[in-house]
């Protein structure tokens, strides 16, 4: 599967990240990263 094979940190949102700006912005200040990808496979 593919988040078992991943090697970084996964946030799981509660809804598409467009729906979970709270989420979104608590991940970007805790990480700080460069680069932030959203990928909603695997989401009906």
């Amino acid at each position: 599967m593919f988040r078992e094979s991943v090697n970084f940190p996964l946030i799981d949102c509660d809804a598409s990240p467009t729906r979970s700006t709270r989420q979104v912005l608590a991940a970007l200040e805790s990480f700080r990263p460069d680069v932030m990808v959203f990928d909603n496979s695997g989401r009906t």
